[in-house]
């Protein structure tokens, strides 16, 4: 692979580690492009938008069919439901099914993308099976990465709180918000040095931690990168959203101020399903042009194991 020295501007090959021109170091990484990793991710799944979606929309369904049956405000029906909004068994049984069928949807994709990748037709039943097999230890990931995210976070603000004494004055409000950023940007990193976990244990097939030690090695020198990313698929993920829901929102008209009608409902989950599938996607992605560009891996190695 062809890289550019960030020293002299010279090229040279990436498998030299250091520029012959200049001597400076070759940093891992280099050969990962943001721009190639978004048009790449994007150009697949709209490409494939009907198999992504069929496999979104079949792996969430049930915890769509949760929310409408006996969710908060179900189909309006407030007084015949065995739930409440305040329900403290509700919000865990619907916590716990989002974690396993959004873990089951990202293993799912993973397998069809890399099929797509290699220029294979993807198949939704072999999805499917390939997601389920590898849903335990992708399970184990996710919540891995959510607790060390959690508890780095809440390390900064937790002790914070507990000390300052008087949290309604300006200084105390002010130092309590400069934490609670603080927070959320420890956590972003570490969603960003374990954000390629999830393919590397589809792929490699191996354990949670090896997975997440992966994906650390695979986004070092380069999360940076990363991040533009993940961030431009966050903004345009909320764009989408706003522009799908905002014009069905009972101020527009088209739903109840009680309860949203059910033509609004199959909208607002189709639009989640391409949205969760999405991100899966560009995640599989990120994590081939990250092996390309650090270890020159070709398409058909990384997804071999799917033969």
């Amino acid at each position: 692979m062809i890289v550019q020295c960030i020293t002299c501007g010279k090229t040279v090959s990436f498998d030299q580690r250091q520029c012959p021109h200049c001597g400076a170091r070759i940093p891992e990484g280099l050969g990962f492009k943001v721009g190639t990793a978004i048009s790449t991710g994007f150009s697949l799944f709209f490409r494939n938008i009907l198999q992504f979606g069929a496999l979104g929309i079949l792996i969430l369904s049930p915890l769509a069919l949760l929310e409408w049956t006996v969710g908060p405000d179900a189909l309006g029906n407030q007084g015949g439901r065995p739930w409440s909004q305040t329900d403290s068994g509700y919000a865990l049984l619907f916590f716990a099914m989002s974690m396993v069928l959004f873990n089951l949807l990202s293993a799912a994709i993973a397998a069809g993308a890399f099929q797509l990748l290699r220029g294979r037709p993807m198949r939704v039943a072999d999805s499917l099976g390939a997601g389920l097999v590898r849903l335990l230890p992708v399970l184990g990931v996710s919540i891995c990465v959510a607790i060390a995210a959690s508890l780095a976070a809440g390390a900064i603000v937790v002790p914070a709180v507990l000390l300052l004494k008087d949290v309604r004055s300006f200084a105390g409000i002010f130092f309590l918000g400069c934490l609670v950023i603080a927070g959320i940007v420890v956590a972003a990193i570490i969603i960003i040095r374990y954000w390629v976990a999830v393919p590397a244990n589809v792929v490699e097939r191996g354990g949670v931690f090896g997975a997440m030690a992966r994906s650390a090695g695979l986004t070092r020198d380069c999360r940076w990168k990363v991040f533009a990313v993940l961030l431009v698929f966050v903004i345009l993920y909320i764009v989408f959203q706003a522009v799908v829901t905002l014009p069905l929102s009972p101020q527009m008209g088209f739903a109840s101020h009680s309860s949203p009608g059910i033509a609004v409902r199959l909208i607002g989950f189709v639009a989640e399903a391409l949205g969760q599938s999405c991100g899966a996607v560009l995640a599989c992605v990120c994590y081939f042009e990250l092996r390309r560009a650090k270890e020159g891996t070709d398409i058909e190695e990384i997804a071999a194991v799917f033969d």
